[in-house]
């Protein structure tokens, strides 16, 4: 019996590089924040660096395998700097 496969429609390599890029963002931000910052993943962004000042950064981690993930045309990009 033959059954035809189709080419999934998804962009799962892309998607799961993106989740895959967080630990690694949290763990860079963990070894260069000041002491007394919090660091929390996925709680107001991918990951944020609450300083002791009382400012926060809030990091959006993009990939994508073949083409550029943020161009400047991309509603992703313009909502960020929107919330900025």
């Amino acid at each position: 019996m033959d059954i035809a496969s189709k080419q999934a429609a998804h962009a799962a390599p892309g998607q799961y590089l993106g989740f895959a890029l967080q630990p690694v963002r949290l763990c860079h931000q963990l070894l260069t924040a000041p002491p007394g910052a919090l660091i929390p993943l996925e709680h107001l962004d991918d990951v944020a660096v609450h300083y002791p000042d009382g400012s926060v950064l809030l990091e959006q981690c993009k990939s994508a395998p073949r083409q550029n993930p943020v161009p400047d045309r991309t509603a992703d990009l313009w909502k960020t700097f929107a919330l900025a």
